[in-house]
């Protein structure tokens, strides 16, 4: 169940990376939209791959600059995990939880 969800997971994200644009068309031009919020629906849309690459680019510099931040969202991922994992499992005197309880139970907003 786990195991399908991660391969899912990178599967889409290799489908996405395949279809990354050229860096030098992503900062070929910058100019002012008439039409910012349809500018950059479509612009996420197209260079979506080029700002995958970015974001996973940004989130390793943080975690080098600050490896605490990197046991820190490791911490969270297990908790969610777990949280979404052992939802089925009742509690004595509860019984099964829905996802929003189980998140709150996880102590995740």
């Amino acid at each position: 169940r786990v195991g399908q969800g991660v391969e899912l997971f990178g599967m889409h994200i290799n489908s996405i990376l395949r279809e990354q644009r050229p860096w030098s068309e992503f900062f070929e031009r910058f100019l002012w939209p008439e039409h910012p919020r349809e500018r950059l629906l479509t612009n996420l849309v197209y260079y979506r791959g080029n700002y995958l690459v970015l974001v996973f680019a940004i989130i390793l510099i943080a975690v080098l600059l600050l490896p605490k931040l990197f046991f820190t969202a490791a911490l969270m991922c297990m908790t969610f995990t777990c949280a979404i994992l052992l939802g089925d499992t009742p509690i004595p005197h509860v019984g099964p939880l829905e996802l929003q309880q189980r998140l709150a139970v996880a102590c995740i907003p």
